[in-house]
């Protein structure tokens, strides 16, 4: 899938909370909340112990959500 139809498709389910709801489990919603607060911390500066601490998340995810932004993308334990 091209960049501007994956973003098109994230604005239309970002704007629509209810479809989000259909579509992913509240645990599934929570890893990727806490994704998004590891990159933003790791965009900002932060060092991965204190974010660790602050959003109660291991420094495994931190490593795997760094390693993501270094290659450019996401994957899953399972697909290394």
């Amino acid at each position: 899938m091209d960049r501007k139809r994956e973003s098109f498709y994230w604005r239309r389910l970002l704007a629509n909370p209810k479809l989000l709801d259909s579509l992913a489990t509240n645990q599934e919603k929570g890893i990727l909340a806490a994704r998004a607060a590891i990159l933003e911390g790791l965009a900002i500066g932060r060092g991965q112990r204190p974010l660790s601490r602050e959003l109660s998340v291991s420094l495994q995810m931190i490593n795997a959500v760094k390693k993501a932004m270094a290659e450019g993308a996401y994957r899953s334990y399972a697909e290394r």
